[in-house]
């Protein structure tokens, strides 16, 4: 009979164990497959975000080339970079005209210069003249469109860099012969909207950086300045993503942080771990009930028959349950004193007519 029970419990134990364990190795596949999951949510959206700065970064590439090649091909700008002293004197008023009109395309340009072939400047506009004439990055010549590092102007502290646009005889048989060059001063205020909406996560860091690496706009962070180096690395805090831009060095940065990747913050993980921890509570509920349901009762028979036993001084004591569907019965409980052969294992589907009670 003990034999019995304690096979009984084993299996129960063997079963529950079992349960547990799957359950256990369920909730760490499926924590493998929502981090991997998340982990590649994030980084498309990550990836569709800084694919849209690219297209904005262009789509305003384009729109600057365009304002321009207005600007220095219009039939006035054009014509007052080969005209003499004189000339330009009587254009002033034409020529300003033109410059309000270049401005009013895009509110950022801040101000213009134009020079001759030996880059003398020959016109100016903008409303901080004094600060910039004396910057001599701005006044160099370039033989293709570039956007400039960023910097700052002292008098309105506002981020500035300078677009270089070179102007060529457009007369000449040999393409490429430069007659002058236009410089964009450029407020870097419109950048902000440009990474407006870049984060794949609430953590994520988005940086907008120049040819020199500095910080041109961001989102998520109040970093300014240069970006660091150990700021461009993968580490484990941060997986770090780059793109090139379409003005000359500039590039989009993100740091998207590797908890909020993997579903560190998510909902689903905790919804998970709390999912699991119910089943586990269910399966320890459930051995509980069997044993208190079957287990136990089993325990107090045997301790029943055990006692009658001894106390009658027999040598075995049996109890047989009948199974009158197949004619037959069982011996489904049986006490041995010490020294005497257990008799349950032979004593199964034992015919009726061969027991005469």
């Amino acid at each position: 009979m003990r034999k019995i029970k304690h096979g009984l419990f084993s299996q129960l134990l063997l079963i529950s164990s079992i349960i547990l364990l799957v359950l256990a190795a369920a909730y760490g596949v499926t924590r493998q497959y929502v981090r991997r999951t998340s982990r590649s949510s994030v980084l498309e959206l990550n990836e569709k975000a800084l694919t849209q700065i690219q297209k904005s970064a262009q789509d305003f590439y384009d729109s600057m080339n365009h304002v321009a090649t207005t600007l220095v091909y219009s039939p006035t700008v054009y014509r007052y970079f080969t005209m003499d002293s004189a000339g330009r004197v009587t254009s002033e008023e034409d020529l300003s005209t033109v410059y309000l009109n270049t401005m009013l395309l895009d509110e950022n340009i801040a101000g213009i210069y134009l020079y001759d072939r030996t880059m003398e400047k020959i016109s100016s506009t903008g409303e901080e003249l004094e600060e910039t004439d004396s910057m001599e990055f701005i006044h160099e010549r370039k033989t293709q469109m570039e956007f400039g590092s960023t910097f700052l102007l002292e008098q309105s502290e506002i981020a500035s860099y300078v677009i270089y646009f070179p102007v060529f005889d457009l007369e000449n048989v040999k393409y490429g012969k430069q007659i002058g060059m236009c410089s964009l001063i450029m407020r870097a205020g419109n950048f902000d909207e440009m990474l407006e909406g870049s984060q794949a996560t609430e953590h994520t860091q988005v940086y907008l950086l120049d040819g020199e690496g500095q910080i041109v706009a961001s989102r998520g962070s109040s970093v300014s300045g240069k970006l660091g180096q150990d700021m461009k690395k993968n580490t484990e805090e941060y997986d770090v993503q780059f793109r090139s831009l379409a003005m000359d060095g500039w590039k989009i940065v993100s740091r998207i942080p590797v908890n909020e990747m993997e579903g560190g913050t998510g909902w689903m993980q905790n919804f998970m771990m709390v999912a699991y921890m119910i089943a586990g509570v269910a399966v320890l509920i459930l051995i509980f009930f069997c044993y208190k349901r079957f287990i136990k009762p089993i325990h107090q028979i045997n301790e029943f028959i055990r006692f009658f036993g001894k106390h009658i001084g027999s040598d075995r004591i049996y109890i047989f349950e009948d199974r009158k569907e197949r004619h037959g019965t069982d011996n489904t409980y049986e006490w041995c004193a010490q020294g005497v052969v257990p008799e349950i294992g032979r004593l199964q589907n034992v015919n009726m007519d061969i027991i005469k009670w």
